[in-house]
């Protein structure tokens, strides 16, 4: 638990950074859209292409890694403050300011998050322990992003669109501060190994961890897709916006209440049987929202439920499989973390690359139609790619440790 409680205040800010942020500069800023989107852009590739050579800096550093994470830590809560305090300081100009603040911001998260995966790794050393881990951070996550969909919702009830995000800003360094003080009690120690001079060199060294990157990268782009055309299928294919935070929601609750399932699971049946599950799982469960329109929303609740459960299948198992690809005595994991935030910011850039010019390049009176193809379909057939890959892998084929 020690562990998992840094999950909850990275999970919290990670759905305002990418989701609330640009709204809210487009009402309080002297900034046009574009231009947000363009900056945001620009500093959110700057992090992704830095995440390789954090994991290397903090590989190479890890007997000092407490003190990258404390720094880290306070350039995170100071990067978030000074974002949402940004609209108040009244600039006519705040181009350069909110440049700077992104980059420090994503780069901090970037440092904090590989760091706490890594560390992960580290204490992850047991078959079962790794996926243990691996569970408990991924429902720590999951719950801060649903106290972050929550908590600007209750806040606006009383305050300004400033003032909630404001007040909500101070809300999470409080509760960062908190939850890393509680997270360093119970970190592990590391085991010092040879390192490698470049963090490419140790994914093309290690067979099973390739496999394991390409597996990942395709399932995750799978829901990458899903996540990005979400709010259209609600509000162009239900009819319903106005669910749309419960229908998110209960996904994100049959995430959480699955995990304990699917760890029974990979005691009884191990990990690449319950691998297979979770993803075909999600393949039937996009494929039946084909048979979704207008004013299916309680199906479509179901297929949510079903599909979040499938995603903490996967949330509980691939980054074990991670750990699990570790060579013996390697258990730091750093390089390797930041090779997989990497790829987890590349398939959001992909997913975004993909499904918003198809669905956006079309007619008006072809949209319904390719808008629900793209929603159930295209998901579905990287799921199968993964499956494939899954299949053709060596991974776990061996009896289990």
């Amino acid at each position: 638990m020690r562990y998992a409680v840094l999950g909850v205040p990275l999970g919290c800010i990670g759905l305002p950074l990418y989701v609330h942020l640009p709204k809210y500069y487009s009402d309080t800023l002297p900034l046009s859209l574009g231009t947000i989107g363009y900056v945001m852009f620009a500093t959110r590739l700057l992090d992704c292409l830095a995440d390789p050579w954090i994991g290397k800096l903090l590989y190479h550093n890890r007997q000092r890694r407490a003190e990258f994470l404390w720094l880290a830590s306070a350039v995170l809560g100071l990067g978030v403050t000074g974002l949402f305090y940004l609209p108040v300081l009244g600039l006519e100009s705040p181009l350069l300011l909110l440049s700077t603040l992104l980059a420090l911001t994503y780069i901090s998260y970037s440092v904090v998050t590989i760091s706490y995966y890594s560390d992960g790794l580290a204490m992850g050393s047991g078959y079962e322990r790794s996926t243990l881990l691996s569970a408990y951070r991924e429902a720590s996550i999951i719950i801060g992003v649903m106290f972050a969909s929550i908590l600007p919702i209750v806040l606006t009830g009383s305050y300004t669109e400033t003032g909630a995000y404001r007040l909500f800003s101070l809300i999470f360094v409080v509760l960062l501060a908190v939850c890393v003080t509680l997270y360093r009690k119970g970190q592990a120690a590391y085991t010092v190994v040879q390192s490698p001079s470049s963090p490419w060199r140790r994914l093309f060294a290690n067979t099973r961890l390739r496999w394991v990157f390409l597996l990942y990268f395709f399932n995750a782009t799978a829901t990458s897709i899903t996540s990005t055309l979400f709010l259209f299928f609600t509000t162009d294919i239900l009819k319903r916006p106005d669910m749309s935070g419960a229908l998110l929601g209960t996904y994100f609750m049959g995430a959480i209440a699955a995990m304990p399932l699917w760890l029974k699971l990979t005691h009884c049946l191990g990990k690449r049987t319950c691998l297979m599950l979770s993803m075909w799982t999600a393949v039937i469960s996009f494929g039946l929202a084909l048979a979704l329109g207008e004013g299916d929303a309680l199906a479509f609740f179901i297929i949510c439920l079903v599909s979040g459960a499938a995603m903490g299948g996967d949330l509980a198992v691939l980054p074990s499989l991670l750990s699990d690809a570790l060579d013996e005595g390697e258990r730091d994991g750093a390089l390797e973390f930041g090779i997989w935030n990497f790829l987890s910011k590349l398939n959001l850039a992909m997913a975004a690359g993909i499904a918003l010019p198809l669905v956006g390049s079309v007619a008006p009176a072809d949209y319904p139609r390719v808008l629900h193809l793209s929603y159930a379909t295209v998901p579905c057939m990287f799921k199968l790619l993964a499956i494939a890959i899954l299949f053709i892998s060596p991974i776990e084929r061996s009896s289990r440790p």
